[in-house]
């Protein structure tokens, strides 16, 4: 299989030329099986903008070599007595290999519908239809969440089945089909495995080529049961966290890794104080001396297991965007510094 890439296909307008045969316009636009439909008032000697809604014509995957879009024109001038209609085909011509935008028009003739044509001779009407295709690079996305607390609803491909997703995990966006964007993430519990997103109503995605931040930087001091966070000179003040005196994290730095699933058990009991009680971010478990791994986490709460337990949880809200789209390298937001004898 060659290269691949998304092809938008939009129409951005209308133009009304020749002789007027009425305003009220019903369009259909059909490529290959998708047809979209639109109602649009569109006044003689004008060019009609379409809504961002009706805009979009047609999202797909389209190979190397491709160099064109055939598509067929139905119009109907809606008449209280007799429909003026009539039908094109044409093709949308675009180059695979430029990446900015690209315009093509296709024209229409449609000719008046007279009840008595020697008395009221039929008039022609040109209707010009404008429209844009954009070529993208599939590659790396990422998928901002949704709803506000934390998370996106995805399915997954093997199993039908449907899972939250950690807000803005870095991915490999891979095709469309049937108005669902398909992803495989590069980290997180779900990753290397096929997932797929609905589209937005209005046609467009929802991955996006996203903007990431470097590394975050988490200084805590067990002892004092203070937090720390950005950079060194900027850092925020002093938040104060919950440690476990039985089972504290040794001093040293530990990679955070990025957000795994919904913690409902034990976080949607907070929700009422922070939409992102729910988010939990793991620090990367150690042995412990029965050989069991110890699951450690940085999270919002009242209660440590061993864990860093924000208990301010306004400052959770501060700090899960803070984190958001920082990364120390795949997989991973930043770095958590436990110093015992850290004062800010």
């Amino acid at each position: 299989m060659g290269a691949q890439k998304q092809l938008t296909l939009k129409l951005k307008s209308v133009s009304y030329e020749g002789k007027t045969i009425g305003r009220e316009f019903t369009f259909e636009i059909t490529v290959g099986s998708v047809t979209k439909r639109i109602r649009r008032d569109v006044a003689h000697g004008t060019t009609a903008a379409m809504s961002k809604s009706d805009s979009i014509i047609l999202t797909e995957t389209i190979q190397s070599g491709i160099t064109n879009i055939p598509v067929k024109i139905r119009v109907t001038e809606n008449d209280p007595i007799s429909d003026d209609t009539a039908e094109t085909s044409g093709l949308v011509q675009f180059n695979y290999d430029q990446a900015s935008i690209q315009s093509s028009s296709l024209s229409i003739s449609v000719k008046e519908n007279s009840l008595i044509p020697l008395l009221n001779p039929p008039v022609t009407a040109e209707l010009t239809f404008n429209f844009e295709v954009q070529v993208s690079e599939m590659g790396i996305r990422y998928l901002p969440e949704q709803g506000g607390q934390g998370f996106v609803d995805v399915i997954v491909t093997s199993t039908g089945e449907t899972i939250a997703l950690p807000g803005y995990l870095k991915s490999n966006y891979i095709k469309i089909a049937n108005n669902r964007d398909y992803f495989i993430p590069y980290e997180g519990k779900w990753k290397d495995q096929e997932l797929s997103i609905t589209r937005k109503p209005d046609g467009e995605s929802y991955l996006t080529e996203g903007k990431v931040l470097g590394a975050a930087r988490i200084v805590v001091n067990p002892t004092t049961a203070r937090l720390w966070y950005g950079a060194v000179g900027s850092q925020v003040s002093p938040v104060v966290v919950e440690i476990d005196p039985q089972k504290p994290l040794p001093d040293g730095v530990y990679n955070l890794s990025v957000p795994d699933e919904p913690h409902r058990d034990f976080g949607a009991k907070y929700l009422d104080k922070t939409p992102y009680a729910m988010v939990w971010y793991p620090i990367p478990a150690d042995i412990n001396q029965d050989g069991i791994e110890d699951d450690r986490f940085l999270h919002c709460g009242n209660v440590s297991a061993g864990c860093i337990t924000v208990r301010d949880f306004s400052y959770w809200t501060k700090l899960y965007k803070y984190l958001y789209n920082r990364r120390l390298k795949d997989g991973f937001v930043g770095v958590v510094t436990i110093d015992s004898q850290y004062k800010g």
